[in-house]
């Protein structure tokens, strides 16, 4: 025998099936399939499995890139609706200025037209001052009274 026949390197026979001494890649000589060797293919497919989970990795990236994209791209649609919502007219300060003027010049000449306006303004100033006195007063006789059950119990 040989020394080379001793070697348990694989070796390709003439139908193409691969042997390491007289195992067959497969097992045993019970059935001949074309062999190959497994631990080169093992080798190229985690290679391949690799390859495969950096680029998933990557696109995972790029979905994530894309997506922040979207939400920014649908934030920024939203305000330009909300700003073309937006009259001119709603947002002059000197429009609102002058409207506020013209409508309190109206009261005042309703005023002036109807003598009854003007008592009734006076009127209900006069009513909203001695509500603000008695609701104090009544504040105060509330904390009087509670003052003085807290003494009562001591």
């Amino acid at each position: 025998m040989s020394p080379l026949s001793s070697v348990t390197t694989p070796r390709v026979t003439r139908s193409g099936q691969t042997r390491r001494g007289q195992r067959g890649a497969h097992g045993g000589h019970s059935r001949p399939l074309i062999g190959f060797g497994s631990e080169q293919v093992i080798a190229e497919l985690d290679e391949r499995i690799k390859q495969i989970d950096t680029r998933l990795g990557e696109l995972a990236n790029q979905v994530r890139d894309v997506e922040a994209a979207r939400r920014l791209r649908h934030d920024r649609r939203d305000a330009f609706l909300s700003v073309r919502g937006v009259t001119w007219d709603s947002i002059d300060v000197e429009l609102a200025r002058g409207l506020l003027e013209a409508a309190e010049e109206e009261v005042e000449r309703a005023k002036t037209a109807n003598p009854d306006l003007a008592r009734l303004e006076e009127a209900a100033r006069e009513a909203d001052r001695l509500w603000k006195i008695a609701n104090t007063a009544a504040h105060e006789a509330a904390d009087c009274e509670t003052d003085a059950r807290a003494r009562s119990r001591d």
